[in-house]
């Protein structure tokens, strides 16, 4: 009996001791979420660095001016989202296009790791032959913006990429900023790992709090987006997706590839109201110079669909916030490939923003998650609970070209359009016919005109049209006999075109009265002005001309000369973004 004691202390003794040894393992290991802070140091104090890197430096001085900075390089075996959780907040992230030198491979894939800057510094030669595909998973298809050149079209520069995965989302902190620093020849790409399932690539804010006590602009500039699609389809829903927050987003000088919903989506439904706590801006977003790219892909439910189209390239859905301005531009970027809108934008009451010297060249065919008749290029989305207060959106010096619908307007919206050129099937939609757009117009003087209008009035498909106007331009594609009026249904004022002079259409209700609403009712019969809610230090009268009357002006044909005047009473709220249109 005691030999058979002795048998199982001796059996029980490890069994106990391993468990034991197991316990003291977990309670003394290091989880990734409890990893201490990675080292930075002040950004006036860093070494020489890679070329990029140098450049990006001195690039953004003022940005970086009394901050932390930290580097980071190529290494496969870690995620970035991960490095970025262990960063402090108001941290410049610069990517480098160096490699941790264990790595020189044939392949130039990778993660992130800190940078400590060494003589040995990885460079390959640009033009390197890279293979991306560092799994076994059997298709995986890179969204690289590295164009090979062919014997049919100029030579174009071949850019070796280094790719940054992240296996889960980004959680950007308050004043955190990510800049690319490749050196010449390279491309900085943030992608997600193959294999697993991630639904946002980037994300900002919280859906039911400001978090009002940060107010630190976060920026992410120079990076190429380029969500992972296996067996062509994309699992990641939006690249950047920002809930509430109160700050500002500056989304500059990036290439996105849009993966099954939109490039950019700020969603935020909490309600605020800036006219009673003016510190509490709530999100801003500045958009500028970015190139959106759609491509078709394939469904998984079922293989033989493969025209499947993004639905947006940026939505911006802020329903709930009153009384903002200044905080919302969408200037200077490109728009490209196959997607059901360029972006879609929805404000709530006495709200506005800019949307600025954009291209789109997209194509509308294939299928969409989207209702197929919203299809098309902007889409402006206003109030239809209140139509005393409604929002106003500045479309100026854009050029839209889709294969479906150039504008739809839903929703009460006061829209000021100067010298865009539309291009598509129809220019215009509004599905919700009771509802009225507001045609607002502002008085431009010769230098904004020209920031704002250059590129519009300078392109080839446009006939000669003197400098001094603002009219816009309608080109109908496709055999379409519809004109620059085509699709308007409600409209309340006139918008100026080339060819002709979209007049008032249905009979004005008399909605709009109060001292708060938008529009000043005792000018809507022939002219609409904005309050000063939404301006700058600009005052009415000082931007007050005459308009002649509806019965003086031709409905169908309009010279193109300078003897019409189309001006009339408007703050310019535009102004405040044209700090970004000077680098244009």
């Amino acid at each position: 009996m005691i030999k058979l004691q002795c048998y199982l202390a001796r059996l029980i003794t490890p069994i106990l001791l391993l468990q034991a040894l197991s316990l003291q393992a977990q309670s003394t290991s290091v989880s990734p979420s409890t990893q201490p802070p990675l080292s930075t140091e002040l950004c006036e104090h860093l070494s020489p660095q890679s070329m990029g890197v140098d450049r990006q430096i001195s690039l953004y001085s003022d940005l970086i001016y009394n901050r932390q900075c930290i580097i980071l390089k190529a290494n496969p075996t870690e995620n970035l989202n991960k490095l970025v959780e262990r960063i402090p907040e108001n941290t410049v992230i610069l990517l480098s296009s160096e490699t941790v030198p264990s790595l020189v491979t044939s392949s130039v894939s990778a993660s992130a790791s800190v940078y400590a800057p060494t003589p040995a510094n990885i460079s390959f030669p640009a033009g390197a032959s890279v293979n991306t595909n560092t799994t076994s998973n059997p298709v995986v298809q890179s969204n690289s913006t590295t164009v090979m050149p062919s014997s049919s079209a100029s030579p174009v520069p071949v850019k070796t990429t280094v790719e940054y995965f992240i296996d889960d989302e980004i959680r950007l902190k308050d004043g955190q900023d990510i800049i690319g620093a490749a050196d010449e020849g390279y491309e900085i790409i943030i992608r997600d790992r193959p294999g697993y399932m991630v639904r946002y690539m980037v994300r900002v804010g919280a859906p039911d709090n400001f978090r009002f006590g940060e107010r630190r602009s976060s920026n992410i500039r120079h990076v190429t987006f380029s969500p992972t699609r296996e067996n062509n389809f994309p699992s990641v829903e939006s690249i950047i997706y920002a809930e509430c927050y109160n700050r500002r987003l500056i989304l500059e000088e990036n290439v996105f590839h849009i993966p099954s919903r939109a490039a950019v989506n700020l969603d935020c439904k909490e309600p605020l109201n800036l006219s009673v706590f003016y510190w509490h801006r709530g999100p801003g977003l500045e958009f500028a110079n970015n190139t959106i790219i759609g491509k078709k892909y394939t469904t998984l439910q079922s293989r033989l669909i493969a025209d499947v189209i993004p639905d947006q390239g940026i939505l911006i859905n802020l329903p709930a916030i009153r009384n903002r301005s200044g905080l919302l531009a969408v200037i200077g970027n490109t728009f490209q490939g196959d997607m059901a809108e360029a972006g879609e934008f929805r404000l709530g009451p006495k709200a506005s923003m800019d949307v600025f010297k954009n291209t789109v060249d997209i194509s509308n065919h294939g299928i969409t998650n989207l209702d197929p008749v919203r299809k098309g290029g902007f889409v402006f989305v206003g109030t239809t609970e209140n139509e005393t207060r409604f929002p106003l959106f500045y479309l100026i010096g854009n050029q839209i070209k889709t294969t479906q619908t150039a504008l739809t307007i839903s929703g009460q919206v006061a829209l000021n359009l100067v010298c865009n050129h539309l291009r598509a099937i129809r220019p215009w939609w509004q599905p919700l016919e009771r509802f009225s757009l507001i045609a607002a117009h502002i008085t431009l003087d010769d230098m904004t005109k020209q920031r704002l209008c250059e590129k519009v009035m300078s392109s080839p498909d446009v006939w000669p049209i003197p400098t001094q106007t603002t009219v816009n331009i309608w080109t109908a594609i496709n055999d379409s006999p519809a004109t620059a009026c085509t699709g308007l249904v409600n409209l309340l004022g006139q918008f100026y075109f080339a060819t002709e002079v979209c007049q008032k259409v249905n009979t004005f209700s008399g909605f709009i009265a109060g001292s708060n609403a938008f529009l000043d009712a005792s000018n809507i019969s022939t002219v609409v002005t904005t309050n000063s809610s939404s301006t700058t230090s600009l005052s009415n009268s000082s931007n007050t001309i005459s308009l002649p009357t509806p019965s003086s002006i031709n409905t169908t044909v309009v010279p193109t000369s300078s003897a019409r005047k189309a001006a009339v009473t408007s703050a310019i709220g535009v102004i405040t973004t044209l700090a970004i249109l000077s680098s244009l």
